[in-house]
């Protein structure tokens, strides 16, 4: 599984192009933007991790496992171990 910093992720914080981070996976859901339930809310999380909204948001305790099965369609990479991230 390809490896991404969080460094990359900060580039894709935008609603046409949104990656977000949930529990140390990296997501694109730029294509389910339009199609979640509560808006462009997702958005707020787009380029960071999102783990924590999305755990303890009331709306998704109640669906947790659907929650994690749609996500795996946008599962693009892991989040790198790398703490610190170099340009050359």
């Amino acid at each position: 599984m390809r490896e991404i910093t969080r460094l990359e992720v900060e580039k894709h914080s935008f609603e046409e192009d949104a990656w977000i981070i949930f529990k140390d996976k990296v997501y694109d859901v730029t294509p389910y933007i339009s199609q979640h339930p509560g808006g462009l809310a997702l958005l707020r999380y787009a380029g960071q991790d999102a783990t924590k909204a999305i755990v303890e948001q009331p709306a998704h305790k109640v669906v947790p496992n659907f929650i994690v099965r749609l996500l795996e369609k946008y599962l693009i990479g892991k989040l790198s171990n790398c703490s610190l991230d170099v340009n050359t």
